[in-house]
């Protein structure tokens, strides 16, 4: 409960502007995890307590360096040099997922790939959903 307070009040700190947060390369640069020549890996900022029940051991995000809102909107490098990473970390055991830009629960038009990383071992035995489906409230099995 303690981490849903804490991630909650840092997302409602974040200033929205009208600018790309993903664009703008110096609020990125303390969160840069991994670069390559098309795209960059971040840790997110409000990162998930729980995915598909299970606690979240790391929650990191894959950007596009240049702003674009689909898939789709990839160049043939681009798309490439993303695939390849995707399927590093899901080799891995990250969790891969990624939104719609016309998503209702997207919050941001800049196309990014959550990378998710889960405990197994641990699963929730309630789930309930507060304001946004972003942040839950837990119970986990002790």
């Amino acid at each position: 409960m303690y981490h849903y307070r804490k991630t909650y009040k840092r997302y409602k700190n974040i200033p929205k502007t009208q600018e790309c947060p993903f664009c703008l390369p110096a609020k990125q640069a303390d969160r840069v995890n991994k670069q390559g020549q098309y795209s960059l890996i971040i840790e997110n900022i409000v990162a998930y307590d729980l995915w598909e029940g299970l606690p979240v051991l790391e929650h990191l995000l894959l950007i596009p360096k240049r702003h674009v809102k689909n898939l789709g909107d990839l160049t043939e490098l681009e798309a490439a040099e993303i695939m390849k990473i995707v399927s590093q970390y899901q080799t891995r055991g990250y969790n891969i997922y990624s939104r719609s830009y016309k998503s209702l629960m997207g919050s941001v038009e800049h196309q990014h790939t959550h990378l998710i990383k889960t405990d197994n071992t641990k699963r929730a035995k309630a789930l309930f959903f507060i304001n946004n489906p972003r942040f839950l409230k837990k119970y986990l099995a002790l």
